[in-house]
């Protein structure tokens, strides 16, 4: 494991001595230890710099194209999108929607909701004012106290 994931260099150093991407290398070793058919990883690759987060990732899609199953938490989409062939969406513990990257594309690609709340009334005046000028706000609702923007993606 030590010399699939580079690491060998670092076999005698502490721990606490390594840079974070080697500690997260080492993090995905120790979870392969045991040869499990079930790989739990939680953020793999946060904080790695690209090349490093690049060859983690060549592993991970390794370990799933070898049949293990694997299962990423993750913040970042762009690691899902690397790595994950279906993705679930959980918000306040529940998952609130799953399926291929496909399917999210499709289901919540076209659009975004975004609602603002201030306590001064011209505050969120001059926040809704900032939103209309830098996204592209399909629509705009205000309705007790709160503004509601419908904003195209990209």
């Amino acid at each position: 494991l030590l010399v699939s994931l580079h690491l060998s260099p670092y076999s005698a150093t502490v721990t606490s001595a390594l840079s974070g991407g080697n500690r997260r290398k080492l993090s995905v070793a120790i979870a392969l230890i045991s040869h499990p058919s079930l790989v739990l990883l939680d953020e793999p690759s946060a904080g790695m710099d690209p090349g490093s987060q690049q060859f983690l990732w060549k592993v991970i899609d390794q370990l799933r194209k070898s049949g293990k199953a694997v299962v990423i938490t993750s913040h970042s989409m762009e690691e899902c999108e690397a790595l994950c062939t279906r993705i679930a969406i959980m918000d306040k513990g529940q998952i609130r929607c799953i399926g291929s990257k496909q399917h999210l594309k499709n289901k919540f690609g076209e659009e975004h909701s975004l609602t603002v709340k201030m306590k001064c009334q011209s505050d969120a005046r001059l926040a809704a004012e900032f939103i209309l000028a830098h996204l592209k706000v399909k629509e705009t609702i205000f309705r007790r106290g709160l503004f509601s923007f419908a904003v195209n993606a990209g």
